[in-house]
């Protein structure tokens, strides 16, 4: 990713955003957080339950930057290439 960004620079027929496969997106977004159904389980057994609301935040923040990080710079280095 980086290194083709970097040698070959951004691919070309870069789309902004593709309505005709935004199922697919959503059906990975979901299967990437599938592991919500915990939340309620860890909350509980936590020492100080009351600090798990801003710890999932951060988690949730840190979790879709990252995702969205890696999605971004692939598509950037082989655009259209990328399925």
């Amino acid at each position: 990713g980086f290194v083709q960004l970097g040698t070959h620079g951004m691919a070309p027929g870069i789309r902004t955003f593709n309505w005709a496969e935004f199922p697919i997106f959503f059906g990975c977004a979901v299967f990437s957080f599938e592991g919500i159904g915990l939340i309620l389980p860890i909350q509980f057994a936590m020492q100080q339950p009351a600090h798990f609301p801003k710890l999932l935040q951060r988690a949730m923040l840190i979790l879709g930057t990252l995702f969205a990080s890696f999605g971004m710079v692939g598509y950037a280095a082989y655009g259209l290439e990328t399925k």
